[in-house]
């Protein structure tokens, strides 16, 4: 078994990863279902319907999520000011500026393709969402 020290300083969490091993499994071990279900969802975000192949669909923020991205916004400036904060925590903070709307984006289409959710913008569902993944990856 792997130093459980070598562990923690290698993903940088304090997990205690021995308490919660994932075993891993085959292909043959995954549910048909799940895998049809998974199809489905991907078949359903390629046939997203366009009017023309030199068009684009277009999504904004309904005013919540852009009221709640601003707030997040205001938090992820305020550490990137944040002088005591080294230049690589600081190059990490500045690509979830852009990482975040990427991730809105998908969990947008993810959320129509799953449960039927509106595909005319980008939800505060969404951004909380998409704010949840950046906090997960954030270093502090």
């Amino acid at each position: 078994m792997p130093d459980k020290e070598k562990i923690l300083e290698k993903t940088g969490r304090g997990i205690d990863f021995y308490k919660h091993i994932i075993p891993s499994f085959s292909r043959q071990d995954l549910p048909s279902y799940k895998i049809e279900a998974y199809n489905k969802i991907i078949r359903k975000i390629y046939e997203i319907p366009y009017t023309d192949a030199n068009s684009s669909h277009i999504l904004h923020y309904s005013n919540k999520a852009l009221n709640i991205f601003v707030d997040w916004d205001k938090k992820n400036t305020d550490l990137l000011n944040d002088l005591s904060i080294s230049a690589n925590l600081r190059s990490i903070y500045t690509k979830f500026n852009t990482y975040i709307h990427r991730i809105a984006l998908l969990m947008q289409v993810l959320y129509w393709a799953c449960d039927g959710a509106s595909l005319s913008e980008v939800t505060e569902r969404a951004i909380i969402s998409a704010i949840k993944i950046i906090e997960f990856f954030s270093p502090t």
